[in-house]
C-alpha cells in the first residue's frame, strides 16, 4: 500500500484516497494480455548488438587489423614468457635471464626445429624424384577440383530444392 495518502483534489475540493493494492492487482488482471510482434526481439537484439563497441563483441567480429595485432601481441607475450621461463630454469635468477636475452638467439632456437621439420618432407620427396613445383601443382589441381565438385553438387542440390518448391 502507498504509505502517503493522495491529496490531489478531486472535483470540488475533495481528496481521493490512495488506490488499494488488491484493487490495482484485480484491474491489471482484467486487462487483456498483449502479444509482442515476432520481429520485436530480433530488432531489439540487433540494435543492442549494433550499439556495442567492437572491442566488446566477439573476437571474430573485430576488425582484421585488431585481430592480427591482438594475436601477434598474445603470441609474442607467450613466447617471451616461455623463453624467460626456460632461461630462468637455466640461470636460477630472473635478472640474469633477462640480461642474457637476445632476440636473434631466440629466433634461431625457435626456428631450428621448424626448419628441420620442413627439410624432412622435402628430402622424402627428392628421394622419390618429385620436385616441390610438381607437388604444388598437384595440390593446387586437387584443391580446384574439390571446389569445382562442391560447387556442382551445391547447384544440383539447390536446383532440386527449387523444383520441389515449385510443385
Amino acid at each position: 500500500m502507498n504509505p502517503s495518502p493522495d491529496t490531489t483534489p478531486k472535483r470540488s475540493g475533495e481528496t481521493r484516497p490512495p488506490p488499494d493494492d488488491h484493487f490495482l492487482d484485480a484491474e491489471l488482471r482484467r486487462l487483456p494480455s498483449l502479444k509482442a510482434p515476432a520481429t520485436l526481439i530480433p530488432r531489439v537484439l540487433g540494435r543492442l548488438q549494433a550499439a556495442r563497441p567492437w572491442w566488446q563483441c566477439s573476437w571474430f567480429v573485430w576488425p582484421v587489423a585488431a585481430r592480427l595485432t591482438s594475436a601477434l601481441t598474445m603470441l609474442s607475450l607467450m613466447g617471451l614468457v616461455v623463453f624467460l621461463d626456460h632461461r630462468f630454469a637455466l640461470t636460477g635468477s630472473l635478472p640474469e635471464a633477462w640480461q642474457n636475452f637476445s632476440l636473434p638467439e631466440l629466433l634461431q632456437q625457435w626456428l631450428a626445429p621448424i626448419t628441420h621439420l620442413g627439410q624432412a618432407p622435402l628430402g622424402v620427396l627428392q628421394s622419390y624424384g618429385i620436385s616441390l613445383t610438381h607437388l604444388l601443382a598437384v595440390v593446387t589441381a586437387l584443391y580446384l577440383a574439390t571446389i569445382g565438385l562442391g560447387t556442382a553438387w551445391f547447384h544440383l542440390a539447390a536446383a532440386e530444392r527449387t523444383r520441389a518448391r515449385r510443385r
